[in-house]
């Protein structure tokens, strides 16, 4: 009896280590019989969906904690898969498991108080020793948190990356030691450098000397952990040489062991900020001056207003011009000056208040009257001549000028007016009218004599005509208003025509200039005819009767004016320039040949690091310096020969070099010459570089002449090859370690349970007849639950490998796979008027269960979202979206508010009720999961009423499409009958 004590309590105790183990379990763990009723759930099942184990355990089946739609769902999935009809129902959980097939999906799990959440679901089968099948084990895991976390950390790696490389400062990555791990484009402009110069550089390589002992003190400091970040401005040396100013930002990012990782920095140049603060002290200091010496200024010119005022008030009164102010309403002299009063002999007192018209003379008052009336319309009078009635009443010759000042609605109020004495002026152009009438006269005389003159003239000309021949330079001359052109026939003969072969006028000179030439020509032509002081001299192209275009030295000058002095006559020379303007042109690309040279040389030695010129037959190879400086050589330290880059190949390497060369001799340059191969630097260390080049002389032998060729430093791909392989190798080892381990852990579960199961064997066989029928049902139900432990360890070994599966890229004809859904819903409804139009032969690169889900979720939904219309129509397309290519799946249904489409999809979210049309709220979720495992992204547009289109990308996939527009080229009607 104590024996048999002994080992109940043994028992006991290995039952509640069991039970501890699958309470602890972070999974919602449920067991059934072979009919579905839950025979058993751990703690966490319990706490996840809310029940208790009295209101579960041998009463209901798990369809409690899943949607119906949902179970159906997968029924349709499993009856394709497997090629037979899969029932709604329990079958749905464990026909896989029967098959001995793992069976891990995607759920929607439903609480008691209905609420929902994600979970990965993979089921078991439970045989007993026997291998008789008795019952089920599902194992779930809440994936809401991971869901969430892969999303916000997918959405927060591609804002870091985006605002990194696109950021308007300076943004990089910077290591312990202070050498460049990673730099944005500004970093680049800021210190001149390219991003591959700065990553083989540090910080402190670019930093100003007086600058760096701060620079590293505030470093140190960060390291120790005395300051969490830094802001100080210093100067870098840019690569040209000169100061960069910037402000600089850096904090420490460490590793979770607390060792510092890298730095991060900003830097943003400040050097435009420096140079104004700089000018602006100066500027300020000069403002200052300025102030203190304007303020003198200022107290000596009001020093000197006070005295102007006085002196001003005495040159208006003893101004040698008479002033006067006239009401404009009344016409009453309301100011005067003195010397008015002086020429009329009369006092202020007698002309304040009295009318303008009383101190004219009778005889000119009709004038009077007209300019005071002009006055009065126009605000103004200038030059009227009138005559003035001195006190004795003699007359006085004047001229009037008026400025009338007005109030703001611009109303005449008075004027402001002088009168000059033009008395002197009169007498003049009385004696100017005498001499006219002498002067007519002698012109007369002059006349008489320009013509012997002219004659002259002639003759003279005829001597220029022989002396521009000898030189032979062509002349023209030109009648500006009758147009009239003369042309010598050296200028005919200069462009290739005979004398008068064509008619000399202005037109024909235009029609023959240079189309490119015309414009800036006229131009200069007006600019002389309007001012003689502009030079008429240029070169310009004309029209030869050849077609060719040659080169003239035009100059030219206005020989003739009117007496209004505009342009008469012009006259000037030609001279042929062409071959001068060609040797210029012959020199000129000669120097540009230079240059290019000299520019292609300079990209050869600072993009492509090296290059070399083998002259062949002299033994003489010119090694650029950007070469000998990737070997760690200066310029005169590796003597320009084939031996010298001979001597730096590895041994191993140069019996290839070498043979790649002969099979470039002997082909005649058909192989190319391309050759992998490790060099010794300097320091010692190796140096992997790609040299390519190319024969380009030969001789009449077909014997290499001269050959050409570059060096690309392949280190840094190299190492990273190598870094690759090895990070492969470490991830192999920690699976085969994590695979490890989960067999161990499953062979410390297996321990105990053998131990219960054969302690409970023993018990059977040596006191079966001292049990009755319900002791025997104890045991039996302990050997049962040992049975599903078991099968319970080999399921969560299932679950660790489904979890570490990845996508399968295949090509995936898209346009098949969504006939096939479509064929299933027709199937399901065949009374419906459904217009169908699919893109044909449509292949991607693309998972091909994932793309069936992604399909089948759109394609079902359009076709329930339009089952109130009595006719629908449905499409699968390509479009282009922001030029990335875009599939879409469009409806003319129920559509929704796009208000709510942040919601559209989010599990068990849903945008209509279960009423109007069925779902879980499931299916978009698993679209977009689908989509992003993909790297694409989906989104929807849509109006109540309206229908909706769905649009989703696929990346990575590699389409072939036939219809340049992206439009379907294939449509049905799918309908019952």
């Amino acid at each position: 009896m104590e024996k048999q004590t002994a080992k109940r309590s043994g028992f006991q105790e290995e039952q509640t280590w069991q039970k501890a183990i699958l309470d602890s379990a972070d999974f919602t763990i449920i067991a059934t019989d072979t009919q579905g009723i839950i025979q058993t759930c751990n703690a966490g099942a319990l706490k996840q969906l809310g029940y208790t184990a009295e209101e579960i355990i041998g009463k209901v089946t798990p369809a409690i904690i899943h949607d119906p739609q949902e179970i159906e769902q997968r029924a349709q999935q499993l009856s394709q898969e497997l090629g037979y009809v899969i029932q709604p129902g329990f079958e749905v959980f464990t026909t896989k498991a029967r098959l001995g097939m793992p069976d891990e999906n995607l759920w929607t799990y439903i609480r008691k108080d209905q609420s929902r959440f994600p979970a990965r679901l993979s089921v078991t089968a439970l045989y007993d020793e026997a291998g008789n099948l008795t019952g089920f084990l599902g194992m779930a895991k809440d994936i809401t948190e991971q869901q969430q976390v892969e999303q916000s950390l997918r959405a927060s790696e591609a804002r870091f990356a985006k605002a990194f490389e696109h950021a308007a400062i300076g943004m990089a990555l910077v290591s312990p030691e202070g050498r460049w791990l990673k730099v944005n484009a500004s970093v680049c402009n800021i210190t001149g450098y390219s991003e591959s110069e700065l990553l083989a550089l540090t910080f402190q390589n670019i930093t100003h000397p007086e600058d760096l002992d701060v620079d590293l003190e505030t470093i140190n400091q960060l390291l120790a952990g005395e300051i969490d970040h830094c802001h100080l401005e210093k100067r870098y040396i840019h690569k040209q040489g000169h100061e960069v100013w910037i402000s600089l930002s850096v904090s420490l990012v460490s590793q979770e062991d607390g060792s510092p990782l890298h730095f991060v920095a900003q830097i943003q140049d400040i050097s435009q900020r420096k140079q104004a603060e700089a000018d602006l002290k100066h500027l300020n200091l000069g403002l200052e001056q300025l102030v203190h010496e304007r303020t003198n200024q200022l107290e000596k010119a009001f020093a000197k207003l006070k005295i102007s005022e006085a002196s001003y008030q005495d040159l208006y009164e003893n101004a040698p011009d008479m002033y006067v102010s006239v009401d404009a309403h009344t016409s009453k002299i309301l100011q005067c000056n003195q010397t008015l009063c002086d020429v009329l002999d009369l006092g202020k007192n007698e002309l304040i208040d009295r009318s303008i018209f009383d101190v004219y003379h009778p005889d000119c008052h009709s004038q009077v009257e007209f300019a005071f009336q002009t006055f009065v319309a126009t605000g103004e009078v200038q030059d009227a001549q009138l005559q003035l009635q001195r006190k004795d009443g003699s007359k006085l010759d004047v001229s009037l000028n008026v400025r009338a000042v007005r109030d703001e609605a611009g109303n005449v109020l008075y004027s402001r007016s002088s009168w000059r004495d033009i008395t002197d002026r009169k007498r003049l152009e009385a004696q100017l009218q005498q001499v006219n009438t002498e002067l007519e006269q002698r012109v007369q005389k002059r006349t008489k004599e320009l013509r012997i003159t002219n004659q002259s003239l002639r003759q003279s000309q005829e001597q220029l005509e022989f002396a521009l021949e000898a030189s032979g330079d062509g002349w023209w001359d030109w009648r500006i208003l009758s147009g009239d052109m003369y042309w010598s026939p050296l200028f005919y003969q200069m462009l290739g025509f005979e004398d008068g072969e064509m008619p000399a006028s202005y037109e024909t000179w235009e029609r023959l200039v240079h189309p490119e030439d015309l414009p800036w020509v006229i131009d200069l032509l007006k600019a002389h005819l309007q001012d003689r002081s502009v030079p008429y001299v240029f070169d310009y192209r004309v029209l030869a009767k050849s077609g060719q275009w040659k080169w003239i030295a035009a100059m030219g000058k206005v020989v003739e004016w009117d007496a209004q002095g505009q342009p008469l006559r012009m006259a000037g020379m030609h001279h042929d320039i062409s071959e001068r303007k060609q040797a210029e042109a012959e020199r000129l690309q000669a120097e540009n040949i230079r240059k290019e040279l000299t520019l292609l040389e300079q990209i050869l030695d600072d993009v492509l690091a090296g290059y070399w010129d083998w002259d062949i037959p002299r033994h003489h190879e010119y090694l650029s310096p950007g070469f000998k400086r990737m070997l760690g050589y200066q310029d005169h330290e590796l003597p320009n020969t084939p031996e010298s880059r001979q001597s730096l190949i590895f041994s191993e390497d140069l019996p290839v070099m070498l043979e790649c060369l002969d099979n470039h001799f002997q082909s005649r340059g058909e192989t190319p010459f391309y050759h992998e191969g490790r060099y010794r630097h300097k320091d010692g260390s190796t140096v992997w570089i790609i040299s390519s080049g190319q024969v380009i002389e030969w001789n009449a032998v077909g014997q290499p002449l001269r050959m050409i060729g570059c060096h690309v430093d392949l280190s840094d791909r190299i190492l990273a090859e190598e870094q690759s392989r090895q990070y492969a190798a470490q991830l192999e080892a920690s699976n085969r370690e994590l695979e490890a381990f989960a067999y161990s852990v499953s062979h410390d579960l297996r321990a105990p349970l053998r131990a219960i199961d054969g302690f409970s064997r023993a018990l059977l066989e040596d006191y079966e007849d001292l049990f009755n029928d319900e002791a025997n049902d104890y045991f039996d139900r302990i050997r049962n639950n040992v049975t599903r432990m078991s099968q319970l360890i080999d399921g969560l070994l299932d679950l660790s490998r489904v979890s570490r599966s990845q996508i399968h890229y295949t090509s995936v004809n898209l346009s098949t796979l969504a006939q096939e859904v479509i064929d299933q819903l027709q199937a399901a409804e065949p009374e419906r008027q459904v217009n169908v139009q699919i893109m044909p032969d449509e292949a991607i690169s693309a998972d091909a269960t994932l793309m069936r889900v992604i399909l089948t979720n759109l394609l079902q939904n359009a076709w329930k979202f339009t089952h109130h219309h009595a006719t629908a129509h449905i499409e699968f397309g390509l479009g282009n979206h922001k030029g990335e290519l875009t599939y879409f799946v469009r409806d003319d249904g129920a559509g929704f508010d796009m208000t709510y489409a942040q919601k559209l999809f989010g599990v068990f979210q849903r945008l209509h009720s279960t009423h109007e049309f069925p779902g879980t709220g499931i299916g978009l979720a698993s679209v977009q999961r689908a989509v992003h495992r993909h790297g694409g992204t989906v989104w929807a547009e849509a109006a109540p009423e309206q229908g909706a289109t769905f649009y989703f990308t696929v990346p990575s996939s590699h389409s072939h499409y036939r219809n340049k527009d992206h439009g379907p080229t294939s449509s049905h009607l799918v309908s019952g009958g």
